[in-house]
């Protein structure tokens, strides 16, 4: 098996199945379609079509990265070109200087990706519980995980006009970022907000121990590193 990318720390990772043998390349079947195959794992071509009026890009980071996918049917492969299209949550991998989607199902990836002159390590996962099967589908960046909770942030884009005085307005993609925690037992998703108040209502089980937790070790809920630092207190690590 190929060399994995692993985020220190990392849970819930889908048990490993053998690659097997490559099986790569790029063609055109029968019906004018652009496919490919990667270690028998099959992707379609994908229109990388960007609106010429709006400024930013919809991707995660500045370029693509390389890192690991794991497959709905245990299969992984590994040492991929990816990127993260947050606008459609869509995982893209490029192949012979294609761009390509996976047409089988992933049920979770790990990369690292150039982002303001550092590389960022990233896990994204699906399958979580939602209102519809297809709620089960999108991907959630995994912040921190244990037997207890999962905290997961769902990364989005949305478009922002701004006006200009005798001229074109101005439209810009501007990331947005919604909190979640995945109830492990239960099997909840539960949307949530960085702010010790509204965690204590949303997880009244733990209401007394939030409270707690943040008194003891002054943790700032409004960063992302606080937050992580609670669960995985909440989960039996560091600051338990």
């Amino acid at each position: 098996m190929r060399t994995l990318i692993v985020i220190a720390g990392m849970l819930l990772l889908p048990p490993l199945v053998s690659s097997g043998q490559t099986n790569s390349g790029v063609v055109t079947g029968s019906d004018g379609q652009t496919v490919a195959v990667v270690d028998n794992i099959h992707a379609a071509v994908i229109p990388t079509i960007k609106p010429n009026n709006i400024e930013g890009s919809p991707y995660l980071g500045d370029d693509w990265g390389k890192g690991s996918v794991y497959f709905k049917k245990g299969k992984i492969v590994d040492s991929l070109t990816l990127r993260f299209n947050i606008k459609d949550n869509q995982l893209l991998f490029r192949q012979d200087g294609q761009t390509l989607y996976f047409m089988d199902e992933v049920l979770s990836f790990t990369y690292t990706y150039p982002e303001g002159g550092d590389m960022q390590e990233v896990y994204f996962k699906s399958g979580y519980a939602g209102k519809s099967k297809e709620g089960e589908k999108i991907f959630y960046k995994v912040l921190a995980g244990g037997e207890q909770y999962e905290l997961l942030q769902l990364p989005g884009i949305m478009i922002q006009e701004e006006y200009v005085y005798n001229g074109l307005n101005k439209r810009k993609y501007k990331p947005t970022t919604e909190w979640y925690v995945y109830a492990v037992a239960k099997k909840e998703l539960i949307k949530v907000k960085p702010d010790k108040e509204v965690l204590g209502k949303k997880l009244p089980a733990a209401a007394a121990r939030i409270t707690q937790l943040c008194k003891e070790n002054k943790w700032d809920l409004k960063t992302e590193e606080g937050m992580v630092q609670l669960f995985e207190a909440l989960n039996g690590g560091k600051g338990n």
